[in-house]
């Protein structure tokens, strides 16, 4: 297994996808990286209003948000189903975030 440690630039990161201790990311250009910091330390890290966290598996980045009901739909097509616990509040900042 090759380690590398890799900057990469936020607008190119679609998502994260938390698996326990690791942490998938998904890129703009269609890779998937593996990172072994969890989903709660990449929250941590991106606290700067880029990234919202939709459940217990996803960190989504607001700017590949296309559209949001029920479900969130990225800019690769991929469907998430947020955490109904978290839905009215999510809705508000979202609606907030997207129309400006």
């Amino acid at each position: 297994m090759t380690s590398i440690i890799a900057q990469i630039p936020v607008d190119q990161i679609i998502y994260l996808e938390g698996n326990r201790n690791y942490t998938n990311i998904c890129l703009k250009n269609g890779r998937k990286l593996l990172s072994s910091k969890n989903l709660k330390r990449f929250e941590e890290l991106f606290d700067n209003g880029h990234f919202l966290r939709v459940n217990r598996s996803y960190l989504v980045n607001f700017a590949h948000i296309q559209s949001f009901e029920r479900e969130i739909m990225l800019s690769n097509g991929k469907i998430i189903v947020p955490a109904r616990r978290k839905w009215v509040a999510m809705r508000i900042l979202l609606e907030k975030t997207l129309m400006k």
